[in-house]
């Protein structure tokens, strides 16, 4: 869990140096892009690192397994991209 709580920071700040370079804004709008695009990691890294193939192919329920890690993902970066737009607004 600290490595998954570490790997949320870097996002945060890796969304935080987007917006400084003018790539996406604080929002919802941007931060649910910014989340659905960063489920390509889990789906092609975490998930074959942790023995779970690609896409979560050799769970029990791929399309479910691959579903979850999008809605989380777009949970967290609309919660990204609303959290960067409180702080900055």
């Amino acid at each position: 869990w600290c490595l998954h709580y570490a790997v949320a920071v870097l996002y945060a700040a890796f969304y935080w140096a987007l917006m400084e370079a003018g790539i996406v804004n604080a929002g919802l709008r941007d931060g649910l892009i910014f989340g659905i695009a960063s489920v390509c990691v889990p789906w092609f890294f975490f998930m074959p690192v942790m023995g779970n193939g690609i896409m979560g192919h050799k769970t029990a329920n791929p399309p479910f397994a691959c579903f979850m890690a999008l809605v989380m993902h777009s949970v967290f970066g609309a919660a990204l991209g609303v959290g960067f737009s409180a702080v900055a607004g």
